[in-house]
């Protein structure tokens, strides 16, 4: 959540782009990002996608537990 940046001229949502929130929480090891759009543009939640192993699934609970803190 909370992904969106700022607006465009035409009143739109503009949020991050893949490799910014990859970048941005690169320490987790996430190998995709995907977002949400709708109408007005960027709907401000994102999603990561890891690997479909136990690696993976360990990263994902690694990135639950840094926001549940």
């Amino acid at each position: 959540m909370n992904t969106r940046l700022q607006q465009d001229d035409d009143d739109r949502w503009i949020g991050m782009g893949n490799q910014e929130l990859l970048d941005y929480l690169s320490s987790y090891a996430a190998v995709k990002a995907r977002h949400s759009y709708g109408p007005q543009g960027h709907r401000g939640m994102s999603l990561l996608i890891f690997e479909s192993t136990a690696r993976g699934y360990l990263e994902a609970d690694r990135l639950h537990k840094h926001f549940a803190e």
